[in-house]
């Protein structure tokens, strides 16, 4: 078990955690939690990685076809005018807990978000997570895919130029960690912006009253405007 103490400071504008460990080799390593007064865990000097399970941020998708085969893993991409996806099935990756399969999504041809399928205990998951990381940040959230209330644990880092990388821990009915460097936490933001403005639109459709008939020229009905989750959790 490792051994270490923490020091902390709190004000208006937040909280700073600092923890001093010890490694295997009985050196010490330092980490710094910072808790805005907006709630956001930022964690710095402790920088997102770079590298998840093999596979490299802003890797082209020959490279993250060879990250996937050389883990014995069968690469699959899908792309449509909305998204550019890929899934690495079977692949025995090498990573904190043990992992079913890979998946992640492109963003101008470059790795920007990266989900790993688990195959470990959510519980195991969590602890190791927060012994590399430190705690996450808990929230409710709702599992579209399952149609239930869960609760998201959410890593985020500060990175050059004020920008964010996360992690997200979900532990629905499947079970993931979902990392987005900057460029996926900016296509995910956008992906939410456009559900919530196509909610808008389908609830103002349905709230409209029907015009009256003797007063509205005949002509072809407007179809149904329905919000719908763009790729995997």
């Amino acid at each position: 078990m490792q051994q270490g103490v923490a020091a902390g400071w709190r004000s208006d504008q937040g909280e700073i955690t600092v923890w001093v460990k010890h490694d295997s080799n009985g050196a010490y390593q330092a980490a710094t939690s910072v808790s805005t007064s907006e709630g956001m865990n930022l964690r710095k000097p402790d920088a997102f990685p770079n590298t998840v399970a093999g596979f490299e941020f802003g890797s082209n998708p020959q490279a993250v076809e060879r990250a996937c085969q050389k883990w014995d893993g069968s690469f699959q991409r899908v792309t449509t005018p909305i998204m550019d996806a890929f899934f690495c099935t079977g692949a025995t990756v090498n990573f904190l807990v043990r992992i079913a399969d890979v998946g992640g999504f492109f963003c101008s041809e470059r790795l920007c978000e990266l989900t790993l399928h688990l195959r470990d205990s959510p519980t195991r998951t969590l602890e190791m997570l927060q012994l590399a990381h430190g705690a996450g940040e808990p929230n409710d959230s709702y599992s579209m895919s399952c149609h239930q209330q869960t609760i998201q644990y959410t890593w985020k880092w500060m990175m050059q130029g004020g920008k964010i990388g996360w992690l997200r821990a979900s532990f629905d009915c499947e079970p993931r960690l979902t990392y987005d460097n900057p460029a996926g936490v900016a296509w995910r933001l956008e992906q939410s912006q456009q559900t919530h403005e196509a909610d808008l639109r389908a609830g103002e459709t349905q709230a409209a009253p029907p015009p009256h008939p003797e007063s509205s020229p005949p002509g072809p009905i407007a179809p149904e405007v329905h919000s719908k989750p763009v790729g995997p959790d």
